[in-house]
């Protein structure tokens, strides 16, 4: 009877592991299908993003901003653009091994950023689409949301800084 009780607890110990490493592969087959069906479906709302973007502008050279990830077709904001000003650095470590005579030993890319100028654009008489796209502009900013610049110069993930709203202008679309 100890014997036939070990054999089938043996089973059992074996079928269990079976199961567990089942379950794990099931796990791990359902997580990747749902990332795969997640970034197909930002993969279209980018598209319809671009699309919106250029029937918004009929395809005239602006500059638009969307997240990384959007959360809906309205997620993008375009921009008249007045200035593009990008900058780049380089920062570079020296040592002096003999007096006066430093050598390279380390280098590492700085920080890029591009500072736009311009006016968010909209349609004649929409000031309310304007507050709000502004409004989503500052939640990105403040929320520090990964973004993409699309442009002159075009910077594929990117930090909004900062964000300033003069008012020396009034028009019925900006």
């Amino acid at each position: 009877m100890k014997k036939v009780y070990q054999e089938q607890n043996s089973a059992l110990t074996k079928l269990k592991k079976k199961q567990a490493t089942a379950k794990s592969k099931l796990s791990k087959a359902q997580s990747k299908s749902l990332s795969a069906q997640k970034a197909t479906q930002r993969a279209i709302l980018k598209k319809a993003i671009g699309a919106a973007v250029m029937a918004e502008t009929g395809g005239k050279d602006v500059t638009w901003i969307t997240p990384v990830n959007p959360g809906s077709k309205e997620s993008y904001a375009i921009l008249w653009p007045d200035s593009e000003d990008f900058s780049g650095s380089v920062n570079v470590n020296e040592t002096a091994v003999i007096k006066h005579t430093p050598i390279n030993t380390v280098t590492q890319a700085g920080t890029e950023s591009i500072s736009v100028g311009g006016a968010l654009i909209g349609e004649d008489g929409s000031i309310s689409t304007l507050i709000k796209k502004f409004e989503r502009i500052r939640t990105w900013a403040e929320n520090t949301i990964e973004i993409s610049l699309i442009g002159q110069t075009s910077f594929p993930n990117a930090i909004i800084s900062g964000i300033d709203k003069p008012h020396d202008t009034y028009l019925t679309n900006q």
